[in-house]
Formats: C-alpha cells, sequence, structure tokens
C-alpha cells in the first residue's frame, strides 16, 4: 500500500498519460492499469476522473505537487505488480514496455532497486511452479536494460 495519496493519483495520471499516447487504451494497459490503480490504491472514481480528463472531457485534474514530491511506501511493491502483470501474458507488447519505464522513472527505481524487484519475482516463479515462459520473458525485459 502507499501512504501518498496524492502521489498515488499522479503515479496512475502519468501512467495513463502514457498509455493514451496513441489515443486509445489497449487489452494489456488497460491490465497494467487496472493492477497500478489497485497497487496504488486509486479508488474507481478517481480512476474515471484522471482517464476522462485525459481523453479530454473539459476537466482539468490537478495536483498538490509539493505533495506528488514525496514518494510513497509500497511504490516498488505497486511496480512489481505491474511488472507481473505485463509479464503474464504470452508478449510484453511496446505499449506495456512504455508503461513500465513511465514507471520506473517516475518512481525513480534504481538499479540496484530493480534487482530486489527482480530476485522476489524470480523467486516467486520457482516457489510457485509457475512455467518457464514466465521466467524467459522475465529476461527478455531484463535484456532490454534499464
Amino acid at each position: 500500500m502507499v501512504f501518498n495519496p496524492e502521489r498515488s493519483k499522479y503515479l496512475y495520471y502519468m501512467t495513463v498519460e502514457t498509455a493514451l499516447d496513441d489515443e486509445i487504451i489497449t487489452g494489456d494497459e488497460s491490465q497494467i492499469l487496472s493492477i497500478l490503480a489497485k497497487s496504488l490504491d486509486v479508488d474507481e472514481a478517481t480512476q474515471k476522473e484522471i482517464i476522462n480528463s485525459l481523453k479530454g472531457d473539459g476537466s482539468n485534474y490537478s495536483f498538490d505537487y509539493d505533495l506528488v514530491e514525496k514518494p510513497g511506501l509500497g511504490e516498488a511493491s505497486a511496480y512489481q505488480s505491474a511488472l507481473i502483470g505485463a509479464l503474464d501474458d504470452e508478449v510484453i507488447t511496446e505499449d506495456e514496455w512504455a508503461l513500465l519505464d513511465i514507471l520506473r522513472e517516475l518512481m525513480d527505481i534504481q538499479p540496484n532497486e530493480h534487482s530486489m524487484i527482480e530476485q522476489s519475482i524470480r523467486s516467486r516463479i520457482m516457489n510457485l511452479g509457475e512455467n518457464e515462459n514466465l521466467m524467459n520473458r522475465l529476461d527478455l525485459f531484463l535484456s532490454r536494460g534499464l
């Protein structure tokens, strides 16, 4: 759980903005956004407000940038959940890559933190006896570099 609700909304907003770069939210993007919203504790009403604002319904979504600058607890866990969501299907699309890249950048996840997230995912895969394809997709993701 993230304990900075304003930052949570900001992270969700920026991720949705990235998803809408091509003016459409794909099924893969929608899955990651749903996982991210749950991980960041962004309620459905706020999700809809943000999406509608970014789709140009005339509303303007604003943030208290003093609060947005303060990282929340659990952000790495939210990123990990989004990464697992992207790895879960057969292919990590370019749209999914873009969402993960913006999250990593916004959350300022450093290489050593990413290594811990990676190790946690590897342990989960091995402990749950998940298939080797998931491990291969993780390796493919990591081969792109941070």
